[in-house]
């Protein structure tokens, strides 16, 4: 069974084939895999995929989808098998010394033991679409600079950042005390892995200079991560883009592993750097799964499949997840590689 192998895989157990994080909603796919239309029926349509995939560790949790199908087909907005909202500088806040993270995210505006019961509620929620054979996680997507990146105009921000350090200091203090108390309430959870975003890169480079984020974000990380330091709950870090100038700070602070960012990231350079005892997961680039041919993918794949076989914990994922324009070819030949269909 899938969770058995995800448990081995947490403890870097010896264990039978390459383990998948996943959320599979790729709508034609499903289709495929499963003769359901998500769009009609989302829950057992993910419930069925993710038994037959075998889905070792559920990516994210229950989709929010409860929309029509005709109000899904055509939008505009439609990523994978959900909507998104798409932020940009108009829908975005100016008043950056001022920002409160609360502001956005009043769920957070009650009690540690009401934050805590929703988490619980949450990640129960998860594991009926994990349906008793794969693992679920927590999670957290603003662990620290990210809330910025959320709700502010970011490059106003990142000059912010540079020209007003004292002032950044309290912005940053307030990301972390409301930080402070998600992840404290994610630990008092059932959950045996814990994830935690806060993109500090890009495609070439950190977004910061490394010696600012040193001084700036890796002691509140430090103090963020500690809940979860030797509690056996591992805990892996997720950013977009190339952070491996900063990796090894951010493993001293307390994470366990990372999300690798393809092609930002050289898996091998990267584990080289970090050990082969962390936790890594990653998959071939959106770009690719979009643009590319099943021959990338297929070359993709099996440079990674070398690495986990060396690795014992490395995991396969779909970076970004699955949006609707990847041509089915292509994300049949992700499954097929490692063995799912």
């Amino acid at each position: 069974m899938s969770i058995k192998r995800a448990r081995k895989y947490l403890q870097k157990d010896k264990r039978d084939g390459h383990v998948l994080l996943d959320f599979p909603d790729h709508r034609q796919f499903l289709k495929y895999l499963t003769g359901r239309d998500c769009f009609e029926d989302m829950v057992g349509t993910i419930i069925e995929a993710v038994h037959k995939l075998d889905v070792d560790i559920l990516m994210g949790g229950a989709p929010s989808n409860q929309k029509s199908r005709g109000e899904l087909e055509d939008n505009p907005n439609l990523y994978g098998s959900d909507l998104t909202v798409w932020r940009n500088s108009e829908n975005s806040s100016r008043d950056i010394s001022e920002h409160d993270p609360l502001a956005k995210r009043q769920q957070f505006n009650t009690s540690d033991d009401n934050i805590a019961r929703m988490f619980i509620e949450q990640d129960a929620r998860s594991r009926f679409y994990a349906g008793g054979t794969a693992l679920t996680h927590g999670g957290y997507y603003t662990t620290c600079f990210h809330y910025a990146a959320e709700d502010l105009d970011y490059e106003e921000f990142l000059c912010f950042c540079v020209q007003e350090p004292e002032r950044t200091a309290a912005l940053l203090d307030r990301y972390e005390a409301l930080s402070t108390r998600v992840l404290t309430a994610w630990r008092r959870c059932n959950i045996e892995v814990m994830l935690c975003h806060d993109d500090i890169a890009n495609a070439k480079s950190l977004t910061l200079n490394p010696d600012y984020i040193r001084e700036n974000l890796i002691p509140r990380y430090k103090r963020l991560f500690a809940p979860f330091n030797g509690s056996g709950i591992p805990l892996l870090f997720l950013t977009d883009g190339n952070f491996t100038e900063i990796a090894r700070d951010i493993l001293e602070a307390g994470a366990d592993g990372f999300f690798l960012d393809r092609p930002a990231i050289d898996p091998a350079a990267l584990i080289k750097r970090c050990g082969d005892d962390k936790f890594y997961y990653t998959g071939p680039s959106p770009e690719m799964m979009t643009n590319g041919t099943p021959g990338d993918i297929e070359r993709e794949m099996d440079m990674l499949s070398e690495i986990a076989d060396s690795v014992p914990g490395f995991m396969f994922h779909m970076p970004g997840g699955w949006t609707r324009n990847m041509p089915m070819e292509n994300v049949k030949t992700f499954y097929k590689r490692i063995g799912r269909i």
